[in-house]
């Protein structure tokens, strides 16, 4: 039989004590899905429940937005394990409201769309897309579909400013009749004419 022994001094058993308890806490930030985001944006005072038709209500009103009680369009999406351009300028949008995508890449989430009855000043329809994980949400954006529309995160106070911003950038489509309409002579032969 064996017997080990290990003389270990206070400093000795402290400095093993701090790096057993920052191993354990690095290993629960890695597996834990949202990461400190999603709970930052609960101790701000949020709810991110969204398991029911109430209380995905109740995840909008929080930032005043009152919807149709049915959603437009529930369809599970997959987050992309590689983010292109598009992707990458989406998660800035949600990493300014607290989210992160890119703890979710390649997880599947569904997508819940909610028509806006309430957004100020907009003559198209807006709309709400919900990410929701387990029962939580995990990102999301109010955007209009409206050429030249717009995108910003969950709280009013971006709206007017991005709404202001997308109208203004919108680009102007003349639709003006011409003066005058070609003859035969002035359009160019079809290449199965030459």
């Amino acid at each position: 039989m064996f017997v080990w022994s290990l003389k270990l001094s206070k400093r000795e058993i402290i400095i093993f004590a701090v790096g057993i308890a920052a191993f354990i806490l690095l290993v629960f930030l890695l597996l834990t899905p949202g990461g400190a985001s999603a709970t930052s944006l609960e101790d701000s005072g949020y709810t991110l429940t969204a398991d029911s038709a109430d209380s995905r209500a109740r995840f909008l009103s929080q930032f005043g937005w009152e919807t149709e009680s049915d959603p437009t369009e529930v369809r599970e999406i997959v987050i992309p394990a590689q983010f292109g351009d598009v992707y990458n300028e989406y998660n800035e949008l949600q990493k300014k409201q607290g989210f992160d995508l890119e703890k979710l890449r390649g997880e599947r989430v569904k997508k819940w769309t909610y028509v806006i009855t309430n957004y100020p000043n907009v003559s198209g329809a807006v709309v709400a897309n919900l990410l929701i994980k387990d029962g939580k949400v995990v990102g999301g954006d109010i955007s209009s579909a409206e050429f030249g529309g717009f995108m910003h995160g969950f709280e009013p106070s971006a709206s007017a400013e991005v709404t202001s911003q997308a109208q203004a950038s919108a680009s102007f489509i003349d639709r003006s009749v011409p003066a005058s309409i070609p003859s035969a002579s002035d359009t160019p032969p079809e290449p199965e004419d030459l």
